[in-house]
């Protein structure tokens, strides 16, 4: 009986949360057909397992501690009683509450956190992956002496690390403290000084209705039970909370050591990185703020072992002090000290990110040679370097741009998105071309249907390209290709298949191969159409699979309409940026 009892539940929180991530999991299916059509199901695998390992992991572990923490809060010998006035909620009678309840209300809260800390931690898997295979950079930097690679693969782990255990800890605090106060376990009035909260009542009875004075002692029917009326009535919950608050003002400390190299990784001053003000006051001050974080951690310890709050108090006292002053004294130091003699306080700082600059894009190899031009150049040097006159790039990519789109696009739903350059054997010669693809903008049909955008206006036509370095006449670029149809000037150029299926402008999914033929291009008062004879895009030759298309697009047209057969594949992903960022 019991076994189909956990059954039952197990198959319920199943359905539950394949509800709850019902468009995650149909987004992960289709996203797998999609790595299959690419060849690339190797990634697939390799992040969707970094997810689940690093997600479940992190996740039990955060549950477990979550649940651990909320158990020895709920656990207790005497009954649950809610030490909240009576007349806040209307009663008289002290709140009874079921141990089971409360503990499988934690179970759920702890799961529920745990789920969300696990996500989180799950969508930095690839931060984790390279932290995990992080090699030395072989280059330190000049303020702590740290390799450069610790600030590109391991700290941003250990900063997400840290935050999701303070995060943790954080809720096990909050959640047992309004345990042991609703329990009775811990009287807030002892930690708030001199007001005794159990010796005030309500203004009127929970019974009669009479008006009391409002400093009146409680009759002997008090609504708080009487292990509550003790500044602190049980030490096993005293040393619970105090363990937690060392453990969480650990986390500040480690948290704050970590800011020192957050340093080197923001901009604070003139340049990328530490400036003046902050290697020479930021750096002193964070590591007095590690100092007293320590120090609060091992007095709440020991408050929580000996019920003194007086030295915990203070060190946060101290700790609001050295807080105000990180805040005010760099400010105060970088107007008066550094403003005034900026240029001299910040010159070894920028030589710093310079150097660092030309070693990270391999300037600090570069050979610098000087050439005596000791005789003018004549036409002989000219002709006996001809080639490289003739790749001297003369058109600036934006005004080419321009150009190309006044007397290239030819219709409004055709776009230049930008110029590229490439080499290309010309005639036996290399040859440096400029050119750019026609893309089709679907923003810009002038008939918006599902028909019409997706199955269609799928996809761009030609190119426009010519030499770098040829002008004509008029002032316009000379063209080696161009037109609709698109026209080539040099046989190396010819263009057999000129659709354009992929590209840089951001266009959504299309199918292709339907019964509804394509649009290539404009010819007169007609259209010339075509089929896709390529091999890209996903196969939807199954009812499951147009579905679940159906549901990751939002259009039931996916799987009612009759123009799409078993030969019909699905392309998405189109931008190329967004395809090599996926891949």
């Amino acid at each position: 009986m019991k076994f189909s009892k956990f059954f039952s539940w197990a198959f319920l929180g199943i359905v539950v949360i394949a509800s709850i991530f019902f468009s995650s999991i149909v987004s992960l299916i289709t996203d797998w057909w999609w790595y299959q059509e690419v060849g690339l199901t190797e990634v697939f695998i390799k992040s969707l397992s970094a997810k689940i390992i690093i997600g479940a992991g992190v996740g039990i572990i955060a549950a477990i501690f979550l649940h651990t923490n909320l158990s020895l809060a709920v656990r207790s010998k005497i009954p649950w009683m809610a030490a909240i006035p009576g007349a806040l909620i209307g009663i008289n009678q002290p709140l009874s509450l079921n141990n089971r309840i409360i503990g499988k209300l934690g179970m759920i809260l702890s799961v529920c956190f745990a789920l969300f800390i696990g996500l989180v931690a799950a969508s930095s898997w690839h931060d984790i992956l390279k932290f995990l295979s992080s090699v030395p950079f072989g280059q330190k930097d000049p303020i702590f002496g740290q390799d450069v690679s610790f600030y590109v693969f391991s700290l941003p782990v250990f900063s997400l690390g840290l935050g999701l255990i303070k995060t943790v800890i954080l809720i096990s605090l909050i959640s047992c403290g309004a345990i042991y106060v609703l329990r009775g376990s811990l009287n807030l009035s002892s930690i708030l000084g001199k007001f005794d909260l159990s010796k005030l009542t309500p203004i009127k009875s929970g019974l009669t209705g009479k008006p009391e004075s409002p400093l009146r002692p409680r009759s002997e029917a008090s609504l708080i039970p009487k292990s509550a009326k003790n500044p602190i009535s049980d030490s096993k919950a005293r040393l619970h909370i105090g363990i937690l608050l060392a453990l969480f003002l650990t986390a500040i400390a480690i948290g704050t050591y970590l800011s020192l190299y957050n340093l080197l990784t923001a901009q604070s001053g003139p340049v990328f990185g530490a400036a003046f003000t902050d290697a020479n006051v930021m750096v002193p001050l964070l590591r007095i703020s590690v100092f007293v974080y320590g120090l609060a951690a091992v007095l709440a310890l020991l408050y929580g072992i000996s019920g003194k709050i007086a030295p915990l108090l203070g060190t946060i006292f101290l700790i609001v002090i050295v807080g105000f002053a990180s805040w005010i004294i760099p400010s105060v130091f970088q107007k008066l000290i550094v403003a005034p003699n900026e240029l001299t306080k910040e010159t070894p700082f920028i030589k710093y990110n310079i150097a660092a600059s030309r070693k990270a894009y391999g300037l600090d190899k570069v050979e610098k040679r000087e050439i005596a031009a000791s005789k003018p150049i004549t036409a002989a040097d000219i002709a006996s370097n001809n080639l490289t006159i003739k790749n001297v790039r003369l058109w600036d990519r934006g005004p080419l741009l321009s150009t190309f789109s006044q007397i290239q696009e030819i219709r409004t739903y055709y776009e230049f998105s930008s110029v590229d350059n490439d080499r290309y054997v010309v005639n036996n010669e290399l040859r440096q071309i400029m050119l750019s693809p026609r893309e089709l903008a679907s923003d810009s049909l002038p008939n918006k249907n599902w028909i019409n955008e997706r199955l269609t206006f799928t996809h761009g036509y030609g190119i426009a390209a010519g030499p770098v370095n040829q002008v004509t006449p008029e002032g316009l670029p000379v063209l080696f290709v161009k037109d609709l149809p698109p026209k080539s000037e040099v046989k190396e150029l010819r263009i057999t298949r000129p659709e354009v299926y992929y590209g840089e402008i951001p266009n959504e999914y299309v199918v292709v191969k339907t019964k509804s033929k394509e649009f290539d291009y404009p010819k007169g008062e007609e259209n010339v159409y075509s089929n896709y004879a390529g091999k890209g895009g996903v196969e939807i030759n199954t009812p499951i699979r147009r579905l679940m298309y159906a549901i990751r697009f939002g259009s039931l047209k996916l799987f009612l309409s009759s123009d799409i057969t078993k030969e019909s594949r699905i392309m998405y992903y189109r931008n190329i940026k967004e395809r090599v960022s996926k891949i």
